[in-house]
């Protein structure tokens, strides 16, 4: 019978919950309002509770801070937030913070039953892979991520992956982090039969079979799972879902790539959550450091763990854009590699959907990416970032944040 525990000091959310679930006799509701109490808890009822459920109203602490402190301290409990329809940003913090889905209030039953439902076959699921796996090896998940658009992150990510392949001869699995009109396939120059849209009515029950069908392989060797070319398929990417697909991908994989979707895209915050390493593609403009400030802003009110954050500045040199030194001395970050300005190479290798590091090798951009990949190769890509600073970048980046710097590039 599962067990569902909920926080909430708003005597309507809670009276709502009941009413919904009135009806479905084989699930056990506990309600507390404070977040004290709810700690205390979920400390000696861990085993027994099968989801959380805050609300956006508790006493003693705030909706975040209890997120976060929850999935500290039973990270194996998925947490279900309940937050306003009109507050998004609420939304991208508490997934940030842990939480492993939301619904919009006002709620609505048939929603509510439905997520719920959900959420728990999910993670009967996931359990039940754990068992059947035991503690075998895992692939490693790297994420390339991007504060905004147009930073060549696709290229990135498409290249790094070619690289990674040939450098090591392991399997390597590239996946778009979004539900639709990603271009991975175009980049890639591939005619995909199965997308990200085909596997999610399964992504409940993925084995390795079921992905091997889907997959699509590269003449590099590597693996994609493409996104759908349908517009409306663009939200049938849950979070759970996407969490359980990269899952089941990481089990078949020595390398697993995400191409991410927006920063401010809950799915891509699955991306970032389970990645070893966070690849952030900037460039040297105002606006795309800007974007960078706010997200790692976010990043340290979440306790984002630091050392998983590495940047690479593309476009380096390019007409009118800052200088790298400044872009350093703003970021205040270790760079972990600079991709030269080459706009003909990359356009040109986009158009016939040939990886520059296939159809260029001598050129500096082909070289640059095939460094990185060497470095993750080799060291894990804990190591070898250039030109390292003591101290947190998120705190630096923080302190800079609260005394207005963000509001002077803005401007």
């Amino acid at each position: 019978m599962p067990y569902l525990f909920t926080v909430t000091a708003d005597p309507y959310t809670g009276d709502q919950l009941q009413r919904i679930f009135a009806l479905e006799r084989e699930y056990v509701f506990v309600f507390v309002q404070d977040g004290q109490s709810a700690l205390q808890h979920v400390g000696r009822e861990a085993e027994r509770i099968d989801l959380i459920l805050v609300d956006d109203r508790v006493q003693g602490l705030t909706p975040l801070e209890l997120t976060r402190k929850l999935a500290i301290l039973a990270p194996q409990i998925p947490i279900l937030v309940l937050a306003d329809e009109s507050n998004v940003e609420y939304v991208r913090e508490a997934l940030l913070a842990g939480a492993r889905a939301f619904i919009m209030k006002p709620l609505r039953d048939a929603d509510v039953v439905a997520t719920v439902q959900q959420i728990l076959l999910l993670e009967e699921a996931r359990r039940g892979r754990q068992q059947a796996n035991g503690s075998g090896p895992r692939g490693r998940v790297i994420t390339v991520a991007s504060p905004k658009g147009g930073t060549g992150k696709t290229m990135v990510a498409a290249n790094l992956a070619v690289a990674l392949r040939e450098r090591t001869q392991q399997s390597v699995i590239l996946v778009d982090g979004q539900a639709s009109l990603g271009d991975l396939d175009v980049a890639l120059n591939l005619q995909v039969k199965y997308t990200c849209a085909d596997i999610l009515p399964r992504a409940h029950a993925l084995d390795g079979e079921l992905l091997g069908e889907v997959l699509t392989e590269h003449v590099s060797g590597v693996q994609v799972l493409a996104s759908s070319p349908d517009v409306e398929d663009i939200d049938r990417m849950s979070p759970e879902l996407f969490e359980n697909l990269l899952r089941g991908l990481q089990s078949q994989a020595d390398f697993l790539i995400v191409d991410a979707g927006a920063l401010s895209d809950p799915v891509t915050a699955v991306a970032l959550e389970a990645a070893e390493q966070v690849l952030l593609v900037l460039t040297p403009e105002v606006p795309c450091l800007r974007r960078l400030v706010l997200f790692l802003a976010a990043a340290e009110r979440n306790h984002f763990p630091t050392e998983r954050l590495h940047f690479v500045l593309n476009r380096e040199g390019m007409a009118g854009g800052l200088y790298t030194d400044d872009v350093r001395e703003y970021v205040k970050g270790p760079l972990r590699s600079t991709l030269p300005d080459d706009p003909a190479l990359v356009t040109y290798s986009l158009n016939r959907g040939i990886p520059l590091v296939t159809s260029s090798p001598r050129s500096v951009l082909a070289r640059r990416i095939r460094e990185l990949a060497a470095s993750y190769a080799e060291d894990g890509g804990t190591e070898g970032a250039v030109e390292a600073r003591g101290g947190s970048l998120l705190k630096r980046l923080a302190t800079i944040w609260a005394n207005g710097e963000s509001r002077r590039v803005a401007g």
